[in-house]
């Protein structure tokens, strides 16, 4: 069964692999880990950004970030 909740840190360990899966596997994807890491948590401190994933089994299946848009809701 797939858990849909929000992003936690150690998620995004397995996020280079899961771009990879849709380049076709592509190996020359290049990921700033590090850079990723810190984009993440500056975003987590803004409420208006979301990170949601998809876990099934352990792994992560399914990344979304979402952008609360004020001048809309």
């Amino acid at each position: 069964m797939i858990e849909i909740r929000f992003t936690k840190k150690e998620d995004l360990k397995q996020l280079p692999w899961l771009y990879r899966q849709y380049h076709d596997g592509d190996t020359n994807v290049e990921t700033d880990y590090e850079g990723m890491i810190c984009e993440y948590e500056r975003l987590s401190k803004n409420d208006d950004y979301k990170f949601v994933s998809a876990i099934d089994s352990g792994k992560l299946v399914g990344f979304c970030s979402i952008v609360i848009n004020h001048d809309i809701v």
